[in-house]
C-alpha cells in the first residue's frame, strides 16, 4: 500500500519520470498548482547552515562571497520549545538558518506527501503469508552521489521508521512500516502492530533477498540491498566507510522508547548483517507532537561534492577540497552524521562538455539502440540481466555529453541482440516523435561472431585443431555467405529494413539514425611477437618455444588475425551499404554511417611495441582496448564513473553463491532452445555444458566441480567460482571503457559534420600523431588547414589529418 501510495504521489507531481528524485528530494521549491517544480539548492539560493558554506572550485565571485556572509547574520530568532530528548533542543539563534529550512521547509513538504490513502492506491505487490496476500510493507531507492550538491529528505510516513543508509558513494533511503491496516475510509488509517514473524518476511527479509523480474516491472522504484550489489555496483562494499541511521517512532512526548521495540530490532539485526562494517545510529521521534513543530520523524540529508569554506566557517572563500554529506532529523540543527572525504572525479564534475560554440541537435530526445557493442558490455558495472548493459554504454555517453536532463533519452540497446532483437528494440521505443537522434551498432550477432571467436581463437571447445579448423571455417564461411546473400535472408536486407523501421517509426523527416560500425579489425595483422600467443581460454599466454605448443590451442599467426579483421572490414561495408540504400530508396539523407576504426589504431592487439620484454596477452597494457576473458576495465578520465565503481566480478561471484550451485543446460539441447537473441551469458553457458560432456574428466568439468563445492562452502574468495562468472566470460572481444569513448567521440564528430551549426569561429587546432586527439593549438598560430572532404563526401571544417580521425573542439 505504502509504494502504491508513493508512486500516486509521483503522478501528482507530475515526475512519473523522476521517481527517485520525488521519493528523497525535497529541494526548495516553487508551486503553482498541484504542481511541485523541484530545484537543486545550490549556492546562489543560500546554505544551510553558514559553517559549510557550498563554494565553487576555485575563488568565488564577489556576489557569491557577499551572499555567503550575509548568511552568517542570524535573521530568524525563534526557537523551537524545549523538549525532552530524544529530540534535541535548539542551540540559539546564531544556528537559525538550519532552524529556518526545519521549520518551514520540512514540514511542508511533509504534508504534501500525507495524504489520507484510498482503495485505488492499494499496493499490488504481496507475499503469501499464512494462507493470504500481505502487502510488502518496505519501500528502497538509492541515489549516487555525483557532481551537483543535492538536499535529500525521507520520512516515516503514518509512523513508519525512517532509515538512510550512506557512504562516499551514495545514499539507499527508505522506510518500513510496523503496522498493518485494517481498513481504509474517509478518515485515518486505522493500523494495528503487526506479528513479528510477519514483518520479518515481509518488511525485513526482503532488504536481503534478490527481488524477481516481474516485481521490478511492477516496482521499478524499489531497491533492496541486494538488488543494488548486483545490479548497480554495491556503494556499501567492504571496506566502504557506511553509516547506518535509523530514525523510529517514539511512544510519546514524555517517553523516549522506540514504539515498535521488537520491530527495531530485528530490522538492526538484518542491516547489520547486510552490511556488518557500518557504523549504526538510532534515534526516535514523536509523531504528530503537539509541540510546533508538528514532527513525522524526518530526516535530512544535505550533499555537498565541492570544496568548503575553511574549518572555521569565515566564509572567506578559501577552500579544502573535501565532499561532505550531513545528516539531520527533526528540528536538530546539529548533524546526527557528518562525513567528509576526498571528492572522485565523477563527484566534481570532469565529464566531457559539449563545446557552447557549436548547436547541438538533440534537443528534445535521443534514443540508443543495438546489441552489446552499444551496450558496454564489461564497462563498470555489467547489470545481472539479459541485456547485459555496461556502465560505458553509448547512450549513456552520449546522453551525458548532451548534458540536458529534460531531453527524452531512452535506452533500448540489448546485448545477444540480432537485427530480430533490434525489431523488438523499436516496437518497445516510446515518444518516438521525440526523438531527434538515434543511435545504432548491430549485425554481429547476426552473422554468429561470438562462435567465430569461440572456435577461432579462444579454443573453447576442447577439440583438437583438425576439428576446431574444420568447425572455425564452417563459422566463417556461414557469416560470409550471409554477408554476400542479397535476398531477403542476406544481413544486408535484414539491416535496410531495420533502418527504414526506425525512420517510420519517427515519422520526423529532420530525425536522424547513426549507425556504427565495428572495430575495423581486433589484431595489427603485420607484428610478429604474436605468432607466439594463443588466447586459449583456460590459459591465454605467451611460449616461444615450440615445445609450449598445445593441441587444443590457436596461435595468432598473421593469416588467422588478417582473415578476422578482414570478416570486420566486410561487415562493415555491408552496413555502410545498407545506410546508403536507405537513403537513396527514401531520397532522404538521415541515415549515416559511422566509422570507429581509425580511433582503434595503435589500441588494437598485437601492436607494436619497443619494449622487448612486452608480450601479448597483457591485460595492464593501458592502450589495448578489448576485453579478454577476465580482464579488468581501463578507468577513463572522460567517464571517471568506472573507476570508482565496485568490483563487478565480485559482486557476481556472491551471487553465486546466494544462488546456491552453477547448474549448465542440457548439452545436447541447450544450442536449440537458445533462440535468436540469446542472453549471451545462456550462449556462454551452452558452450561450457558442451565441453563438460565432450570431456567429463577434463579441466572445465574439473573447475564445475570445485566451483560447487566452494559455492557450497559458501567461500567468497574460491578460485574456482571466477571462473563461472558471467561478465568475465562474455566481455572478451569487447571494448573497455576507453574504446566506447571511442565510440561516442566517432558519433560525436559524425553528427557535427553532419548537424551541427557552428556559431563562431573554430580554434585553430593541431594533432599529435602520437597522441590520438585534438588539442589546442601551440602558442605560435598556425594557418588553419583548409576544407577537407571527408570519406562520405561531406564538407567539414572539422576534419583532421586522414583517415578520419575527427574530434570536435573540447
Amino acid at each position: 500500500m505504502l509504494i502504491k501510495t508513493f508512486l500516486f504521489l509521483f503522478a501528482l507531481f507530475g515526475l512519473v519520470e523522476q521517481q527517485a528524485d520525488a521519493l528523497l528530494v525535497a529541494r526548495e521549491s516553487s508551486t503553482t498548482g498541484h504542481n511541485t517544480n523541484l530545484r537543486p539548492r545550490v549556492d546562489d539560493n543560500g546554505p544551510l547552515d553558514h559553517r559549510s558554506v557550498m563554494c565553487e572550485l576555485g575563488n568565488p565571485s564577489p556576489q557569491k562571497l557577499a551572499r555567503r556572509l550575509a548568511h552568517t547574520n542570524p535573521r530568524i530568532n525563534r526557537r523551537a520549545p524545549v523538549r525532552r530528548q530524544p529530540l534535541a533542543e535548539p542551540r540559539g539563534p546564531t544556528d537559525a538558518d538550519f532552524a529556518e529550512f526545519v521549520d518551514d521547509t520540512f514540514p511542508d513538504h511533509a504534508q504534501r506527501l500525507a495524504i489520507t490513502p484510498t482503495q485505488r492506491q492499494l499496493d499490488t505487490w504481496k507475499i503469501k503469508w499464512n494462507n493470504r496476500d500481505v502487502p510488502v510493507s518496505t519501500t528502497g531507492v538509492r541515489r549516487s552521489f555525483g557532481d551537483k550538491s543535492q538536499d535529500f529528505v525521507v520520512q516515516g510516513l503514518s509512523g513508519c521508521t525512517a532509515i538512510i543508509i550512506i557512504s562516499s558513494k551514495g545514499i539507499w533511503a527508505g522506510h518500513i512500516w510496523e503496522g498493518s491496516g485494517k481498513e481504509y475510509g474517509p478518515g485515518d488509517l486505522d493500523n494495528r502492530e503487526r506479528d513479528k514473524a510477519e514483518f520479518q518476511k515481509i518488511a525485513v527479509d526482503i532488504l536481503g533477498a534478490r527481488t524477481s523480474s516481474r516485481v521490478k516491472a511492477d516496482r521499478e522504484l524499489w531497491k533492496s540491498l541486494v538488488d543494488l550489489r548486483q545490479d548497480d555496483g554495491d556503494p556499501f562494499g567492504q571496506g566502504t566507510d557506511v553509516d547506518i541511521f535509523l530514525l523510529t517512532q517514539a511512544k510519546s512526548v514524555d517517553d523516549g522508547a522506540a514504539l515498535y521495540r521488537g520491530h527495531v530490532d530485528l530490522l538492526r539485526a538484518k542491516l547489520e548483517q547486510l552490511i556488518p562494517q557500518a557504523s549504526y545510529t538510532e534515534r526516535t521521534y514523536i509523531r504528530s507532537s503537539p509541540i510546533p513543530p508538528r514532527t513525522v520523524g524526518i530526516i535530512g540529508v544535505q550533499y555537498s561534492p565541492y570544496d568548503h569554506d575553511d574549518e572555521n566557517g569565515n566564509g572567506n572563500g578559501q577552500c579544502a577540497p573535501q565532499a561532505r554529506v550531513r545528516v539531520f532529523y527533526e528540528n536538530n540543527k546539529q548533524p546526527v552524521i557528518d562525513k567528509s572525504w576526498t571528492p572522485t572525479s565523477m563527484q566534481t564534475g570532469s565529464l566531457r562538455k559539449r563545446n557552447a560554440s557549436i548547436e547541438w541537435p538533440i534537443k528534445q530526445g535521443y534514443v540508443a539502440f543495438g546489441d552489446s557493442f552499444a551496450a558496454g558490455m564489461g564497462t563498470g558495472t555489467t547489470t545481472s540481466d539479459s541485456c547485459r548493459i555496461g556502465s560505458a554504454n553509448i547512450g549513456d555517453l552520449i546522453n551525458a555529453y548532451t548534458d540536458d536532463p529534460n531531453i527524452d533519452y531512452q535506452r533500448r540497446m540489448c546485448s545477444g541482440d540480432t537485427t530480430v532483437g533490434l525489431d523488438r528494440q523499436i516496437k518497445e521505443w516510446k515518444n518516438p516523435e521525440k526523438a531527434d537522434v538515434a543511435t545504432l551498432t548491430i549485425g554481429g550477432n547476426d552473422l554468429g561472431f561470438s562462435d567465430i571467436v569461440s572456435l577461432c581463437v579462444l579454443s573453447f571447445t576442447w577439440d583438437y585443431i583438425t576439428s576446431l579448423t574444420t568447425r572455425c571455417n564452417d563459422a566463417k564461411k556461414k557469416a560470409r555467405q550471409l554477408m554476400r546473400d542479397t535476398s531477403d535472408n542476406g544481413i544486408g536486407t535484414r539491416l535496410v529494413a531495420a533502418y527504414r523501421k526506425s525512420l517510420e517509426k519517427s515519422t520526423r523527416k529532420d530525425f536522424h539514425l547513426y549507425v556504427s560500425g565495428y572495430p575495423s579489425g581486433f589484431f595489427n595483422a603485420e607484428t610478429e611477437d604474436c605468432e607466439n600467443v594463443t588466447f586459449d581460454w583456460q590459459s591465454p599466454s605467451y611460449c616461444s618455444s615450440w615445445t609450449c605448443t598445445r593441441p587444443h590451442a590457436w596461435y595468432l599467426y598473421l593469416s588467422i588475425r588478417k582473415d578476422l579483421n578482414d570478416l570486420v572490414v566486410e561487415l562493415n561495408d555491408v552496413i555502410s551499404a545498407a545506410t546508403q540504400k536507405v537513403n537513396t530508396d527514401k531520397g532522404v539523407d538521415q541515415v549515416h554511417f559511422v566509422d570507429v576504426g581509425p580511433l582503434f589504431d595503435n589500441h588494437r592487439w598485437c601492436e607494436a611495441s619497443n619494449d622487448p620484454n612486452f608480450h601479448e596477452p597483457d591485460e595492464d597494457r593501458a592502450n589495448t582496448w578489448y576485453f579478454l576473458s577476465g580482464w579488468k576495465d581501463i578507468p577513463s578520465p572522460d567517464w571517471p564513473m568506472t573507476a570508482s565503481l565496485p568490483d563487478n566480478n565480485q559482486m557476481e561471484i556472491t551471487a553465486l553463491i546466494e544462488q546456491g550451485s552453477i547448474q549448465l543446460p542440457p548439452a545436447d539441447t541447450c544450442e536449440a532452445s537458445l533462440g535468436t537473441d540469446p542472453d549471451p551469458y545462456a550462449r556462454w553457458l551452452c558452450r561450457a555444458s558442451e565441453g563438460v560432456a565432450a570431456e567429463p574428466q577434463g579441466d572445465l568439468a574439473s573447475k564445475l566441480r570445485e566451483a560447487n563445492n566452494e559455492i557450497a562452502a559458501k567461500n567468497i574468495t574460491g578460485q574456482s567460482i571466477g571462473w563461472f562468472t558471467p561478465t568475465k566470460q562474455i566481455e572478451t572481444f569487447h571494448p573497455r571503457t576507453p574504446g566506447m569513448i571511442a565510440y561516442r567521440d566517432s558519433i560525436i564528430a559524425a553528427i557535427n559534420l553532419t548537424q551541427s551549426v557552428v556559431n563562431v569561429d573554430l580554434p585553430a587546432l593541431t594533432y599529435d600523431p602520437e597522441e590520438p586527439k585534438f588539442t589546442d593549438a601551440p602558442d605560435q598560430p598556425i594557418s588553419p588547414a583548409p576544407t577537407t572532404t571527408n570519406t562520405d563526401g561531406l564538407l567539414s571544417p572539422l576534419m583532421g589529418p586522414p583517415g578520419g580521425k575527427v574530434l570536435p573542439p573540447s
